[in-house]
């Protein structure tokens, strides 16, 4: 067998490297921000119920006999 019989190995251009690079590290423009997640152990520090203001006003968070979340104006 010849060698000019073997196809050619594919070569990667510059162009191509910078390119590939690029897109990997620029994050999807669909993509949302992070948002915050706390744990309610971390909001109720041991109580049952806290104090929210928001806009001038109070609100309860406060965690009922089952476990469930209520919060109210």
């Amino acid at each position: 067998m010849d060698h000019q019989d073997k196809p050619a190995p594919a070569q990667t251009t510059a162009a191509q490297t910078t390119a590939a690079q690029t897109t990997a590290a620029q994050p999807l423009p669909c993509q949302a921000p992070q948002e915050r997640v706390l744990p309610s152990q971390e909001i109720f520090q041991g109580e049952r119920v806290v104090t929210i203001t928001h806009a001038g006003e109070r609100y309860r968070l406060l965690v009922t006999k089952n476990d469930k979340l209520i919060l109210q104006k």
